[in-house]
């Protein structure tokens, strides 16, 4: 089948409607997904903490729920921060009168010794600026993610 005037879009697209190559071969499209992991994990490395223990990035996992659907994120309930991260969001308190948020590294609440404005603050909400990560990655990426699942579309089809 000769595709004419076609952008990589478009005929990875039509290839994925062949469902003898597709159904049987999930690496296609998980290729694509892991290159999404891949920039999602950095971006939360670089935009979100500098000095973080790493655990956002790490639970960025790929998931093959078909050959034809490849889901990647958190598991829900996995990393709660997660969600507000990609979409912004305030955050008020469910049962105390004001979130406490600590100003330094280490500072948990019911410490001895704690000083307001000085180890932590008390609020009735907290604003949490959007700074997307998975959408961002997929966005900035789009062309890489379609050149490894064409690699490994192109892979299969020569192995058979």
């Amino acid at each position: 089948m000769l595709i004419r005037g076609a952008n990589l879009e478009e005929i990875v697209g039509r290839i994925m409607s062949w469902p003898s190559v597709i159904d049987k071969n999930e690496s296609i499209i998980e290729a694509g997904a892991k290159v999404l992991q891949h920039h999602a994990r950095e971006n939360v490395e670089e935009d979100l903490y500098r000095e973080s223990t790493g655990f956002l990035a790490d639970e960025i996992k790929v998931v093959i729920s078909s050959p034809r659907k490849a889901e990647v994120g958190t598991r829900p309930g996995r990393v709660p921060y997660a969600r507000i991260h990609e979409f912004g969001g305030v955050i008020r308190p469910k049962k105390a009168k004001a979130l406490f948020v600590p100003l330094r590294r280490g500072v948990v609440a019911g410490m001895p010794g704690l000083v307001h404005g000085v180890d932590f603050v008390l609020a009735k909400k907290v604003t949490i600026p959007q700074r997307s990560y998975l959408r961002k990655a997929l966005d900035e990426n789009r062309p890489k993610i379609l050149e490894a699942v064409g690699t490994e579309l192109a892979r299969r089809l020569i192995i058979g």
